[in-house]
């Protein structure tokens, strides 16, 4: 989930970064409002993905990171009220945040299970070669020969 939800981040980041100058010419928003505001939502993707990405955090700073990440993506839309195609890509990029954090839950879920079922696969293995092995200390690890 972390690569997945990062890599949508980090190119999350770079389209914003490459908005500030559409904002300017386009929607002709001056630079000094443009920069700090593009600017502003670009870093606060790279953090976020940062923070996606940091294994330190665990579960609960994952579960934190993946909120943050999800206003970012309310933020991106909003943003197209100064440069209209932002709310396109905006749109395009909240699909890929939900269909990444949808696909990696469904491959951990079945990483989970298919685990859980070679563990369960190892214990009957090993059961049934306690099994054989007590079969044969009783028997004097002879096979019994009719008579």
């Amino acid at each position: 989930m972390r690569r997945l939800c990062t890599t949508v981040l980090i190119f999350e980041a770079i389209v914003i970064a490459l908005a500030i100058p559409v904002a300017i010419k386009v929607g002709h928003v001056s630079g000094g409002s443009a920069g700090p505001a593009g600017g502003g939502l670009a870093g606060a993707a790279v953090l976020i993905a940062v923070a996606v990405g940091a294994r330190s955090l665990g579960d609960t700073g994952l579960r934190v990171a993946l909120g943050a990440g999800s206003l970012l993506q309310l933020l991106m839309i909003a943003s197209g009220v100064v440069v209209p195609a932002m709310y396109a890509l905006g749109v395009i990029f909240t699909g890929l945040w939900v269909v990444a954090i949808w696909l990696a839950h469904t491959v951990e879920s079945r990483q989970a299970a298919w685990a859980a079922a070679q563990e369960h696969s190892a214990r009957q293995a090993a059961a049934g070669e306690q099994a054989s092995a007590g079969d044969q200390a009783s028997t004097g690890g002879q096979a019994s020969t009719g008579g």
